[in-house]
């Protein structure tokens, strides 16, 4: 096994794409319909817009690790300095801040799911097997947020020489 292909399977893993199949059939295709493919996406909170918490005043720095949201471990002196070893701070979560009254709608995650649809006209010029890519479309845009692709895969069926 080469070592990319372990680091490709690695990134699948944790991806943040969404993927969908569609199955056409002869009909499908002859007639151009238009086949529904229905997904849920991340999105910020609307109730929040993304901050947490509908009251802007409640947040306050984190006194544990001072704002950073790295919380200092232990200090050791070796010959070329002290050492420091640090972890993301428990009390904030590694946000560097501390939320008293946190939103009801995302629980104070800032971001909420959204169901979406989205209509894909089939085509004559489609392959055996052809795949759309909506590139970002799966996460709405926020401090902090990595977006993925919609994916959609549309596979004609095999069609007989006959029909029954």
């Amino acid at each position: 096994m080469k070592n990319e292909d372990v680091f490709h399977s690695f990134d699948r893993l944790f991806s943040l794409d969404i993927t969908e199949y569609i199955v056409a059939n002869r009909s499908d295709i002859e007639n151009e319909t238009i086949k529904k493919v229905h997904f849920e996406r991340t999105v910020l909170c609307i109730e929040c817009n993304g901050l947490r918490t509908k009251d802007a005043s409640t947040v306050k720095n984190c006194s544990k690790c001072m704002g950073s949201g790295r919380a200092k471990l232990t200090t050791t002196p070796t010959l070329l300095g002290d050492m420091v070893t640090s972890q993301r701070c428990e009390a904030c979560e590694g946000a560097g801040k501390i939320i008293a009254q946190k939103c009801v709608l995302c629980k104070g995650e800032g971001i909420t799911k959204m169901k979406e649809e989205v209509e894909i006209k089939m085509h004559q010029a489609f392959k055996s097997e052809h795949k759309i890519v909506g590139k970002g479309n799966t996460i709405i845009r926020g401090e902090n947020i990595t977006t993925g692709d919609l994916i959609i895969h549309v596979k004609k069926k095999k069609f007989l020489w006959f029909e029954l």
